[in-house]
């Protein structure tokens, strides 16, 4: 399913110019990567381990590209009309946060919603980019014809 839904966010992104992926952002998006193993060499060998010959192999690189298209994409496309009212960032704080903080951390004092406010606009966005995802693929998939073919 994941890669029915890239390529339906591909063909979309298609339809939108957005500027090109460059060099720079592809070496960016690696590093960030790699920086989530324990080393570089870690990493190369999950690479290898999963058909690449290293963080060079221009497939991993056109990979990590298209990865960033669809990133682009999503931004432009979801995220960027995402609207987060104060009142639905009060109510997160009131009816979600404040009670979650004090399951996780009985005794605590509980941080203010002014020093939350932004970590709390970031989830309220973040949850609303994935329901609009969510609703664009689910309509997306109604009106294209899906051919699924297995290699005999």
């Amino acid at each position: 399913q994941t890669l029915i839904d890239q390529r339906l966010f591909a063909l979309d992104a298609q339809r939108i110019p957005l500027r090109a992926t460059t060099d720079a952002e592809i070496a960016t998006k690696i590093q960030e990567t790699v920086s989530h193993f324990p080393s570089t060499a870690m990493f190369e060998q999950r690479l290898r381990q999963v058909g690449f010959d290293s963080v060079k192999d221009d497939n991993f690189e056109r990979l990590i590209a298209k990865r960033l298209d669809i990133e682009k994409y999503i931004n432009f496309r979801f995220e960027s009309f995402v609207v987060v009212t104060p009142d639905e960032e009060k109510k997160y704080y009131r009816d979600t946060y404040t009670p979650s903080f004090h399951t996780r951390s009985p005794g605590l004092l509980v941080p203010t919603f002014d020093e939350k406010r932004n970590e709390i606009h970031d989830t309220l966005v973040q949850q609303k980019v994935a329901a609009s995802i969510e609703r664009f693929v689910d309509e997306a998939k109604q009106r294209v014809q899906i051919d699924i073919l297995y290699d005999v």
